[in-house]
């Protein structure tokens, strides 16, 4: 069992507040998909500096002002880039919603916030914080983490959607395991991981299923 696995998890960018004042004029309310790719970096043992990557499918409701948008978004899925024989997965749809600002300053549409969860059980499955389900050889199980994600964002607007970059400081803190190894293994982490990420108009009533069946709409990398 290699020490890095609970510094793995969860290197999505996605974790935002609430925007504290009204815009100027009634938005314009729409249905918005999004995808965000994040690229961090780790020591492996016997394999040297290895980069991670963690892809994350969101739907949002999109409130688009003159100067600034608000989205309210709900996760759709998280996947995981498996690292040497580790891989990691959760259950996206138990991540709390999220509502994200971003106001328009010198043409960019720029956005900086804070959010996660402590150790209140978030998907209700009896174990504090979000349980990360743990595929590595000889020591496979669960591990229980709070999670408090930075993030600093930049984008303009592309059609009907955004596109930009963002910047997060992960900060995670395990909570407990289903077994010793596991225990053993895992550790309160804190990394910078970055990326690209694009949002794109869908119709009104999307649903994450639908947009996921019919083939996710937007790419990030592309």
């Amino acid at each position: 069992m290699t020490p890095m696995i609970g510094s793995l998890v969860l290197g999505h960018a996605l974790a935002w507040v609430a925007a504290s004042s009204t815009p100027s004029a009634e938005p314009d309310t729409q249905w918005w998909a999004g995808h965000q790719v994040t690229f961090g970096s780790r020591d492996v043992p016997l394999r040297g500096r290895v980069t991670t990557r963690t892809e994350t499918l969101v739907l949002a409701k999109a409130r688009v002002g003159e100067d600034r948008l608000v989205l309210e978004e709900t996760a759709c899925a998280i996947r995981f880039s498996p690292v040497g024989s580790v891989s990691v997965s959760m259950d996206a749809t138990r991540v709390p919603m999220h509502r994200a600002l971003y106001e328009l300053r010198e043409g960019e549409y720029r956005s900086r916030s804070t959010g996660g969860w402590s150790d209140e059980d978030i998907d209700d499955d009896g174990n504090p914080g979000m349980t990360i389900e743990v595929d590595a050889p000889l020591c496979s199980g669960e591990i229980y983490v709070a999670h408090t994600a930075t993030t600093r964002a930049w984008a303009s607007r592309e059609g009907n959607g955004l596109r930009g970059r963002a910047r997060v400081l992960i900060e995670q803190r395990v909570l407990g395991a289903s077994n010793t190894c596991l225990e053993l293994g895992a550790k309160d982490t804190q990394e910078t991981v970055r990326g690209p990420f694009a949002y794109v108009r869908v119709p009104d009533g999307s649903t994450c299923a639908s947009l996921i069946d019919s083939g996710w709409p937007i790419d990030a990398e592309s």
